[in-house]
């Protein structure tokens, strides 16, 4: 008797499980994107400036910190909710004179607009967006 019990439990849970439409999204199941900041940050007479934090964020999606290289350029991709538009990048000179300077933070308000994507596939992939966001920072 225990038997047939348990195989009945497990046969109506199946059924209720694949007949349950009212289940909540997963991230499986949300569109996506993705979003690729670059650029370089030179000072005022166009030489690049190594070892600059950059901070990229965008409300809910990213809040993250990279670094300049040598030649002054960062770049980085990110996973994205393309519903998300909105985002800040900030140049922040954290080494002080190590760098030839030290010099002025800078942030700068950039947005996503829908048709800014390319390459969208599958049912929630809304594609790649590209920004190139240069700085020219000035000295304190």
């Amino acid at each position: 008797m225990k038997k047939i019990v348990v195989l009945l439990l497990t046969f109506n849970g199946f059924l209720f499980i694949a007949c349950n439409d009212d289940s909540p999204l997963t991230d499986e199941d949300k569109p996506y994107g993705e979003l690729q900041v670059q650029g370089i940050v030179t000072d005022t007479n166009l030489q690049p400036i190594d070892k600059i934090q950059i901070v990229v964020h965008g409300e809910g999606n990213i809040y993250d910190t990279l670094f300049t290289n040598k030649k002054g350029e960062y770049e980085k991709t990110y996973f994205i909710n393309p519903a998300v538009t909105d985002y800040d990048i900030k140049a922040e000179d954290i080494d002080g004179d190590a760098n030839n300077g030290h010099f002025k933070d800078t942030t700068i308000a950039f947005s996503i607009e829908q048709n800014e994507f390319v390459g969208a596939s599958g049912k929630w992939y809304v594609g790649k967006a590209t920004k190139i966001i240069d700085f020219k920072l000035t000295k304190k």
